[in-house]
């Protein structure tokens, strides 16, 4: 697989830094992204659940790949397995947009 969990946790963080940015709290140096996602979460609730929603959706669409991986099935999937693949791809990016255009980005 080309993602690896380090992938995933930066995804993650800049998909936090950038929502607390246009949430107005600039200054999230130091902070650990748990905090980031938080502090989101207080600030703007709405904006913090489409955060929540791409990051499980992301971690869910890598979890799957791995676990593809690790029982030697890359590249033979069965076709619930393929069908399972696209649903968490299609939720991924959905998350994804919908936390974008949120963003108005």
């Amino acid at each position: 697989m080309l993602v690896t969990q380090f992938d995933v946790d930066a995804v993650r963080r800049a998909a936090a830094e950038r929502v607390v940015r246009r949430v107005g709290m600039c200054n999230s140096d130091l902070m650990a992204t748990s905090e980031i996602e938080a502090a989101v979460r207080e600030k703007k609730p709405e904006w913090g659940r489409l955060l929540d929603d791409f990051r499980d959706a992301y971690r869910e669409w890598y979890e799957f790949h791995h676990g593809v991986e690790a029982r030697g099935l890359a590249g033979k999937l069965t076709q619930d397995l393929a069908e399972d693949l696209v649903a968490r791809t299609n939720r991924r990016n959905e998350s994804r947009n919908a936390l974008i255009e949120a963003l108005g980005q």
